[in-house]
């Protein structure tokens, strides 16, 4: 358990079934990555620190690991509880085990949760566990570097954390968040085939119209982002793709 910034009195130092790493208040990533580095088990579960784990979720982790040897990542659904309201929603997250198109939904940012999962301590390292320098979006950048790899992860099938959410519990500003995402974006479109990213489109039967239709996504996505040059790179390529298939060459 790394305490970084917990109140001592919380936490039973003297519990010989767990070891305790001590540090200052800081950087959410630089904290985890200190926990990956210091693991000593198979697996590592991740858990915030303002996170309630819900009764039977580690036991049920544990035995869908023993199941399931081959796979690395077992997530669940969230319920976010905010104090001053008290008011609760549950954060739902689709079942991604056996889904050839796992890549494709994590090019889209639509990344799996940071806190509640299980994941095999040796296969994060290998994976560089998470980058300081995506501090904004390194949720995202961890979930799509897991796909980009041929990975993939496993739904518990229940909702694994309750997340006590409070004003000190913050999202990055949304510009930084933005332009850790751009970065993101660029490089998947550097490691990954077009045809990967967006694997779900119909390339083998309309190949034009797909590329063409990958090229608009990726033109959606720098826009909604603030990066207007990239976007319009994107649009112009969808345009010249569209009207090359519409006044196909007969040789």
């Amino acid at each position: 358990i790394v305490d970084a910034g917990s109140h001592a009195s919380q936490l039973d130092s003297q519990d010989a079934r767990y070891r305790y790493v001590n540090l200052p208040a800081g950087d959410h990533v630089a904290i985890r990555n200190r926990l990956l580095a210091e693991a000593r088990g198979d697996y590592v579960l991740w858990i915030d620190g303002d996170d309630l784990v819900m009764p039977g979720v580690v036991t049920e982790c544990a035995l869908l690991a023993k199941s399931w040897p081959e796979l690395s990542f077992f997530y669940g659904d969230l319920r976010v509880e905010h104090l001053a309201s008290r008011q609760r929603r549950d954060v739902r997250y689709e079942q991604h085990f056996g889904d050839p198109f796992f890549l494709s939904r994590q090019f889209a940012l639509d990344s799996l949760p940071q806190t509640g999962f299980l994941a095999k301590t040796e296969v994060m390292r290998v994976l560089g566990g998470y980058d300081p320098s995506l501090a904004a979006a390194s949720n995202q950048d961890f979930w799509l570097r897991v796909a980009g790899a041929g990975l993939t992860a496993m739904h518990v099938g229940r909702s694994t954390v309750t997340c006590l959410w409070h004003e000190g519990r913050s999202l990055p500003p949304s510009d930084e968040r933005a332009q850790a995402e751009l970065r993101l974006i660029r490089s998947a479109l550097d490691r990954h085939m077009l045809t990967d990213l967006c694997a779900d489109l119909p390339w083998h039967d309309k190949g034009a119209e797909a590329e063409s239709e990958a090229c608009c996504r990726v033109a959606r996505m720098f826009d909604s982002r603030g990066d207007v040059a990239s976007a319009q790179f994107w649009s112009h390529r969808a345009e010249a793709l569209r009207a090359q298939s519409s006044h196909p060459v007969t040789v």
